[in-house]
């Protein structure tokens, strides 16, 4: 009870209750469940797929043996079973905006940031773009990282009051959410631990309790990097996952011009933040938030020193190095903004400042989806479309999704809204060896399919879904339209 307790005390507090009910209002406006996400799309379906797999038929699109994220696939595959998509949706949507305004809430609360300080850090960190490079991001979606943040958060809280075993815990619970995410965040966080200890005894008794506590998912995760299969394409899984379909989150060396127009800035960005973090940590060595935010940012230089010398192999582009750098780029605002706070002697040029962040992040995302609520856009999956499809092909028959927008949300959200397999989809990359050979080889069927149509015609697929007039050419002559409108084309192969 005691644990629940210290939670109770901190609550009743004023002013965490201000900076949570501000954090709350930024988190709202941010995470509102007003739309999907592509990622959200994949991983919904893929968790429902976990404990419903007789819901789904032979041929879908969504495919992912690997068993690393299985506690959020069963709780949100739980919620779209009982609940369906859109409620299981806002559910979390919601309680992530909870989660978050109460974890920053409770870290801000070790530094004593008012509301115009936790403000100007969420608001600041928008406009930087919530990371230094690697597309990652911590405020867009709802999705097993969301909450695995919101325990990483809880975690440094903990460590920031000694509290190192209940750190641990949270890191545990982070790591069962996602595996990259706590694994990287409990290095860092015990990394800097140690730094202040100088107790190997300690760092292997910490080291050892995480071990037990992981040894469930880690049973489940080491066979999986060992998996032998016989399946073949024309590259390796490695090559495939990391430089044909996540190059921009994995691969910064694949050549000089993506290093230098993609990577380059973002990386000085990170070199000024390890200096400013030794030179924070200089003016005060009890200030333990600097001292993690150089450490972080000392391991990702290590990472990017590896991927320099894995850019032929890619055998590490599969864990995501450069995951970490939207929360180094956090810390480092919150060590900004200490700074600040502490040599100002006139509060109005800040709380100006704070206004203008506060205006250029959160207006455009409010106007956005103020007008998806007034006059929300159709999707793609018309209720004529769907009985179209119905009526013309049969339960377990293929419909082909053109690939030419396979980053369009509406697009990707056909695999869930047609009543019919789709095969595969280029957004729905699995992590899994196998499964990753299986999507590339089936990816470069769907490109033969469309780029040659009638040429290369496939007897098991007759259906596709053409979203241009000119990406129908291809299949004008052996093709019957079946449904037409201003977004997409349904036709059949006639054989």
């Amino acid at each position: 009870m005691k644990f629940f307790e210290k939670y109770e005390s901190i609550v009743s507090q004023q002013q965490f209750r201000y900076v949570f009910l501000a954090l709350l209002c930024i988190f709202t406006i941010t995470l509102f469940p007003v739309n999907w996400d592509g990622n959200e799309e994949n991983y919904f379906q893929l968790s429902y797929k976990t404990v419903e797999p007789t819901a789904f038929p032979e041929n879908h699109a969504i495919f992912d043996a690997s068993r690393g994220r299985i506690v959020p696939e069963f709780l949100i595959g739980n919620l779209v079973k009982y609940l369906g998509y859109e409620t299981s949706h806002a559910i979390v949507r919601i309680l992530a905006i909870f989660g978050y305004a109460f974890a920053l809430a409770l870290l801000f609360r070790n530094f004593k940031f008012r509301v115009v300080d936790a403000t100007l850090i969420i608001c600041a960190f928008i406009l930087a773009g919530q990371q230094l490079f690697g597309g990652a991001w911590l405020f867009r979606g709802g999705e097993s990282k969301v909450f695995a943040y919101i325990f990483v958060f809880l975690s440094i809280h903990n460590c920031l009051n000694q509290k190192h075993i209940t750190a641990l815990v949270w890191l545990a619970a982070a790591t069962y959410m996602h595996f990259l995410v706590g694994l990287f965040w409990t290095v860092f966080i015990f990394s800097t631990v140690f730094f202040y200890q100088k107790n190997i005894l300690k760092l292997l008794q910490y080291a050892g309790i995480f071990t037990l506590m992981m040894s469930l998912l880690l049973a489940l995760l080491v066979p999986e990097l060992l998996i032998k299969t016989d399946v073949v394409a024309d590259y390796t899984s490695d090559y495939i996952y990391t430089r044909i379909r996540n190059p921009h989150h994995t691969d910064p060396f694949q050549s000089l011009y993506v290093f230098l127009a993609s990577w380059a800035i973002g990386i000085a960005k990170l070199i000024i933040i390890i200096c400013f973090g030794v030179y924070c940590f200089k003016k005060d060595s009890t200030n333990w938030l600097s001292a993690l935010t150089w450490v972080a940012g000392l391991y990702l230089i290590l990472f990017l020193i590896i991927s320099f010398f894995d850019r032929n192999t890619l055998f590490f582009g599969k864990f995501y190095l450069f995951r970490p750098t939207g929360l180094v780029l956090l810390f480092f605002i919150m060590l900004a903004v200490i700074q600040i706070r502490n040599s100002i002697t006139s509060n109005t040029p800040y709380y100006f400042v704070t206004l203008f962040c506060v205006a250029s992040a959160l207006l455009p995302i409010a106007k956005e989806k103020v007008l998806q609520i007034k006059t929300p856009e159709p999707r793609y999956a018309t209720a004529e479309l769907i009985e179209t499809v119905r009526n013309n092909t049969n339960e377990n028959e293929i419909v082909l999704l053109d690939p030419a927008n396979k980053w369009d949300t509406k697009a990707i959200q056909l695999v869930r809204d047609i009543p019919r397999p789709t095969l595969v989809e280029w957004k729905f990359v699995p992590t899994q060896k196998v499964d990753i050979l299986r999507w590339r080889n089936l990816m470069n069927l769907k490109e033969r399919l469309f780029e040659q149509g009638c040429d290369y015609a496939n007897a098991e697929i007759k259906y596709f879904i053409i979203f241009s007039v000119q990406r129908y050419e291809p299949f004008s002559s052996c093709s019957e339209i079946l449904y037409k409108d201003e977004n997409l084309i349904f036709l059949q192969i006639q054989t």
